[in-house]
């Protein structure tokens, strides 16, 4: 102990020294020298037989010859197993770089809030050098979720678009792959063109639609995929590991301790200053409506820094965004914004598109090179019930128990409802149904209480109503109206509007 002490003082570390310091690796610098020499000598006695014996020469040079044959074999089939899975590695991306055709936050319209806070992340994203001096980092990711159709994908070009920096489009089921490890490989090797586009225009932005196809929580995922044929190299582990080497690269691990970081960072100690961090400028953007699947690790800070939850527009929002597409499509003076606003509630930025395209099809198809509001009301159901196809030769019998039906549903909305509008009351076959009445609220409801909700089921109840009123029987035309009335119900015994219900949930 005492030598240990001594050893340790001279050291200058005060404290005994630990068994891993102790030890001294001179056995094995003694059997790596002995090798060595071992190996020279065998060398030199070879050349030595070879240039006395023309028969050792000769069995040397064939062997020489057979070991070329072979490595020029193994190095083709390295070769086509290199390419074969450089081609696999590809994923489908798309590159937008600044300068070509892109949008930009004038063209996102009806959320008007969650453009203030993207601009706040495109100021981060090309630098904020207060902000860095203060100690702070750019967003590393930021997840958009919301309900299909409502603009993810549109406010992510918008935001490359304004910050002027590579956008990278990947679909993420494209990350997928049949052989183990091509998935993880696609993976690096977009990050890796993101960052190269990083540092030619200073960010860069990957943005990965459908995340969810990717990234969904490992909780016994693993123990229940499919084994393929070959022993799972391929048909079922495919995309293995593919979720962490995406949580890799967004925590840019990678970034900090690849090789040739490492050497600039001896470099730079050589010549005694202090290595720089690597800056990430590399945003990464993802899309979902599946939230609730994703996996906790990638959601942490550090990896998807921020969620935005883009939702359907309200009133005022679909206003802006009827406004924005309609001054690019010929319309007459019979549209009227607020009214077309009114009629479509709940209606995400894609359905308004697309129901505008469709009123527009009307009006081409019918002769006229503008549309109007009666092409916008013969679109609207179309979207949103099915294809207008009259039956033809229909009895009379059909067309009066039909308008008997839906002129129910009109007066139990106009007694139940009064300050709905009843837009549209019709007998022709819509879809699979045989005729529709629909009414819109006049105003935005963010709280149903349970008066709106037995209403709802008065109104649905209304065709049946009046079936066995003037028929004095009961239909089979109810049937998707009783469905709905049992849905309703559903929902509110969930929610405990029912008093005896509530009064035992409640009270134990």
């Amino acid at each position: 102990m005492a030598g240990i002490s001594g050893t340790s003082e001279a050291m200058g570390m005060g404290q005994p020294l630990t068994l891993t310091e102790q030890r001294r690796p001179r056995f094995r610098r003694i059997l790596k020298v002995i090798r060595r020499g071992l190996l020279v000598l065998a060398l030199l006695a070879v050349i030595v037989a070879a240039l006395s014996s023309p028969t050792v020469l000769r069995v040397l040079m064939s062997l020489l010859g057979m070991g070329l044959q072979l490595a020029i074999a193994v190095a083709f089939m390295i070769i086509q197993f290199v390419a074969l899975f450089w081609f696999l590695s590809r994923s489908r991306t798309y590159e937008i770089y600044p300068g070509m055709e892109g949008i930009t936050f004038a063209d996102y319209r009806g959320q008007p809030e969650l453009v203030e806070q993207a601009k706040q992340f495109v100021a981060l994203l090309r630098g904020v050098r207060q902000f860095e001096d203060m100690g702070g980092e750019p967003l590393t990711g930021l997840l958009l979720e919301g309900p299909p159709g409502t603009g993810k994908t549109w406010l992510a070009q918008a935001i490359s678009g304004e910050a002027g920096v590579p956008f990278f489009f990947v679909d993420a089921s494209s990350l997928q792959a049949m052989f183990v490890g091509v998935g993880p490989m696609k993976v690096m090797r977009m990050y890796a063109k993101a960052r190269k586009a990083a540092k030619a225009y200073g960010a860069s932005i990957v943005f990965i639609d459908e995340l969810d196809a990717i990234a969904q929580s490992r909780g016994g995922v693993s123990g229940t995929q499919q084994r393929g044929f070959g022993g799972g190299f391929f048909g079922g582990y495919g995309s293995f590991g593919l979720l962490s080497t995406l949580l890799i690269e967004m925590s840019g691990f990678s970034l900090e301790y690849g090789f040739f970081n490492r050497l600039k960072a001896r470099l730079y100690r050589l010549l005694g200053k202090k290595p720089p961090r690597p800056p990430k400028r590399v945003l990464t953007i993802g899309a979902t409506n599946r939230f609730d699947v994703l996996d906790p690790a990638l959601l942490r800070p550090g990896r998807f820094d921020k969620k935005l939850t883009v939702g359907t527009p309200t009133l005022e929002g679909r206003k802006d965004i009827l406004r924005y597409y309609l001054d690019r499509m010929a319309h007459d003076d019979t549209i009227d914004l607020e009214q077309l606003a009114i009629d479509t509630p709940g209606a995400t930025p894609a359905d308004l598109k697309y129901i505008l395209n469709e009123a527009l099809r009307h009006a081409l198809f019918e002769g006229r090179i503008k549309m109007s509001y009666r092409d916008f009301l013969t679109a609207l159901p179309e979207h949103s019930i099915g294809l207008r196809h009259p039956i033809p030769n229909i009895s009379e019998r059909d067309k009066r128990m039909t308008a008997i039906h839906e002129a129910g549903h009109a007066v139990a909305a106009y007694i139940f409802k009064p300050e709905d509008r009843i837009s549209r009351v019709t007998i022709v076959r819509y879809g699979d149904a045989l005729g529709h009445m629909s009414h819109t609220p006049s105003r935005e409801r963010y709280h149903v209480v349970r008066q709106d909700m037995e209403d709802d089921i008065c109104v649905a109840l209304g065709g049946r109503a009046a079936d066995e009123l003037f028929h004095d029987a009961a239909t089979t035309g109810a049937y998707s109206d009783l469905m709905g009335v049992r849905h309703t119900l559903m929902h509110m015994a969930q929610v405990a509007m029912f008093e005896t219900l509530g009064f035992s949930i409640f009270t134990g």
